[in-house]
């Protein structure tokens, strides 16, 4: 995605259980940091993957990041430039039950 221009900027992302979902947002370039809040009443995952379907056998493995109801998680993942995620992985989220709705904040280097 491109350069968000704004410092911080957010996204959500609506769950059902065994659906895997993007954020409203996809991820900027310029984003340094995720603050992803879990409202809903059951455990979410969040993870990158090539796709939906590799994302679920990442939930199956138990590699994907757990997210307990309820709670916020900062991650820290530097600008485009400087990740190391494998090329053309992309930032999925799923619920371990019912449904739910993540919030999710990017705070944005803002110097491009």
């Amino acid at each position: 995605m491109a350069n968000s221009y704004k410092p911080a900027s957010g996204a959500t992302a609506t769950l059902a259980v065994g659906v895997p979902v993007q954020p409203s947002v996809l991820l900027p370039d310029n984003t340094h940091t995720i603050v992803v809040y879990n409202s809903a009443m059951v455990a979410a995952y969040m993870g990158w993957a090539q796709d939906a379907a590799a994302f679920l056998l990442d939930i199956a493995a138990g590699t994907a990041i757990y997210l307990p109801a309820g709670t916020a998680m900062t991650l820290a993942i530097n600008s485009i430039s400087g990740r190391s995620f494998t090329p053309g992985d992309e930032l999925w989220f799923d619920i371990s039950a019912g449904a739910g709705t993540l919030y999710i904040t990017y705070v944005n280097g803002i110097s491009i």
